[in-house]
């Protein structure tokens, strides 16, 4: 009791010359290693209420012990609370990492600063922010878990008996299993894109939007029933379409232009997305280095 008492005569002397007072009312006193009728006689003299940690400090509590899980909850709704306000944007996937990477991950290195994170509370994270960047849900589901994959070779155990009989002539077992669920599934025409291309996984991914025709163009957005402008962000002439974008656009061809000048490539305008794509892969086949440039551009 003497060293509280004569710690509130400071304060009571740094309020007489200063002016400034601490306010009860707001003011709390936690206990440490102190006995239950000394921390009574505490409250009782001088009027602060007890306080229970863990306390908040600029957005982290505070605690003598350990953190249990359920203290580390606080955290795990911050991070849902901040994916529930995203839920309703029509993000595409790299959208979803780009937030993931950037705010929520931000707050999970700032607790990390202070704290050794559980790794029970860390996979609660990561199975939120899985959730969210495969299905865009503020909730934790499995469908990111190669669902499609595992599902595929539910589906291809018929095939296992037949491909056994083959592997006496040929060892390779993971290829035959891997044909055996492609089936009849033609061939991707765009693999030169995506395999041995010396391109950032952002620009390839794009990339990949783009042949499967889900950029999120405005033409897309419109059919979703969002009031967006149609008109192209780039020439301010013609209505955004993935067409219109890489073909018709006069900004386009005025980039195009000097990029196959650069690549030093012949220059063919195409007026359909067919006659676009099939030029694009005619010089995008092969092992050469202005393949490889060509497919990286």
């Amino acid at each position: 009791m003497t060293s509280i008492t004569q710690f509130q005569l400071c304060l009571n002397h740094f309020c007489a010359a200063s002016g400034l007072k601490a306010n009860q009312e707001k003011s709390s006193i936690f206990f440490g290693s102190v006995t239950q009728l000394t921390s009574e006689e505490i409250v009782e003299k001088f009027g602060y209420s007890r306080g229970i940690l863990p306390v908040k400090y600029l957005g982290v509590p505070l605690t003598t012990k350990k953190m249990s899980i359920a203290q580390w909850q606080p955290l795990i709704e911050k991070m849902v609370t901040r994916i529930s306000s995203w839920t309703a944007k029509k993000l595409s996937y790299a959208g979803r990492i780009q937030l993931v990477q950037s705010v929520l991950f931000g707050i999970q290195a700032y607790w990390s600063q202070l704290f050794l994170i559980p790794s029970k509370v860390l996979k609660t994270i990561e199975a939120y922010c899985r959730s969210y960047v495969w299905s865009g849900v503020n909730v934790i589901t499995r469908r990111s878990l190669a669902s499609w994959v595992v599902r595929k070779m539910v589906e291809a155990r018929s095939s296992v008996e037949t491909i056994l009989i083959q592997l006496q002539k040929n060892n390779s077992m993971i290829r035959q299993l891997y044909l055996a669920m492609m089936g009849q599934l033609p061939r991707v025409e765009w693999k030169m894109f995506m395999f041995g291309n010396e391109a950032r996984a952002k620009a390839k991914f794009t990339m990949w939007l783009n042949f499967q025709d889900r950029m999120l163009t405005s033409d897309r957005l419109n059919k979703w029933g969002m009031q967006v402008d149609r008109e192209c962000i780039l020439c301010k002439v013609h209505d955004e379409n993935r067409k219109h974008i890489f073909i018709e656009c006069e900004y386009a061809k005025s980039v195009w232009t000097k990029l196959l000048k650069w690549m030093q490539r012949q220059l063919i305008w195409a007026t359909s997305w067919d006659q676009h794509w099939k030029w694009a892969a005619e010089n995008a086949t092969g092992k050469s280095s202005k393949a490889g440039v060509f497919r990286m551009v």
